[in-house]
């Protein structure tokens, strides 16, 4: 006899049993639930977790598709570990930073020691749809953090190593797609195969990973040129550089060794600085020269005038 637990379906606001054990993939088949769009993940008793999560007591169980700020973040990671796949696949010297979130979609620095052409963007698309065809599994591992920390560092990825030691973490996990490993904070999806839309664009000196709408997950977001905010950005990374900083484990590691205040000072001076080379051009200098005089003009002749009462009234 197997043993069976309930399950409340907060989309339809349905209980059904089903087998301990059961995963939030098998859960979603059994309610037999219209989404008009591919599901990614749930919430169970309101924290998000993947669709292979096991259940194994009562829960309430919210699925959700990328309409959702979680389900998009799931399909983001996920997308985001097959682009890192399809570069170590074509790159092997090669390094991607997935650094910011601009345009619509995320802009990616990779550093191949050549120039990045079209063709080698072209090139990157190509396996990465391969990868989504084979519908290759997510695999997630759970393991001891030293042991993670043993095979971060035989693959050279120091910024995995550093923030896996500064986590505090006596165990910790890994995903990994075939031979290809990566650490990553959220859930991801069950396979490669529930990426169903993306593209890869050249974007000034760097990648820009595309994503579907969230309003509408059948089309890509339109790229919207943001080169102030990509120079602001970029300018972060480079006062990063200048604090010693290049990823979180950097940051925690100097916390530990009490350098936070100095950090704090520096990252104060770097602002001071920007502020103080903050040009206004000569006509809106003068509007804005003009506009003071006469506010500080004002406020004297209020001044002389409150005074003016003050001296009546003690006569």
């Amino acid at each position: 006899m197997k043993h069976m637990l309930q399950i409340c379906c907060k989309n339809n606001n349905i209980s059904k049993e089903f087998p301990i054990g059961s995963s939030l993939l098998d859960i979603y088949y059994g309610f037999n639930l219209n989404f008009p769009y591919q599901v990614v993940s749930a919430k169970v008793n309101n924290r998000s977790e993947g669709l292979n999560f096991r259940v194994y007591n009562n829960k309430d169980v919210e699925f959700l598709d990328i309409r959702d700020s979680s389900g998009l973040r799931t399909y983001v990671r996920s997308l985001c570990f097959v682009l890192y796949k399809a570069v170590n696949e074509l790159f092997p010297d090669g390094k991607l930073f997935v650094e910011h979130p601009v345009s619509k979609g995320y802009f990616c620095n990779l550093r191949i020691r050549r120039t990045l052409t079209l063709d080698a963007v072209s090139a990157i698309k190509k396996p990465m749809q391969e990868i989504i065809d084979k519908n290759i599994t997510y695999r997630r591992t759970e393991c001891h953090t030293t042991e993670a920390v043993r095979i971060f560092n035989e693959r050279g990825m120091t910024d995995k190593v550093k923030l896996l030691e500064t986590s505090g973490s006596i165990y910790t996990y890994y995903y990994s797609l075939e031979d290809t490993i990566d650490y990553y904070y959220g859930n991801l999806l069950p396979s490669t195969g529930f990426i169903w839309l993306f593209d890869i664009v050249k974007y000034y000196d760097g990648l820009l990973l595309r994503i579907p709408n969230r309003q509408n997950p059948n089309v890509l977001e339109e790229v919207v040129k943001q080169e102030k905010m990509l120079d602001v950005f970029k300018e972060h990374l480079r006062w990063n550089y200048i604090m010693g900083l290049s990823n979180v484990g950097d940051f925690n590691l100097a916390c530990e060794e009490g350098h936070a205040t100095d950090l704090i000072n520096v990252a104060e001076a770097l602002q001071e600085k920007k502020l103080s080379l903050i040009h206004i051009s000569e006509p809106t200098r003068q509007a804005e020269i003009s506009y003071a005089v006469f506010c500080l003009k004002k406020k004297k002749k209020q001044k002389t005038e409150r005074t003016c009462i003050m001296t009546q009234k003690k006569k």
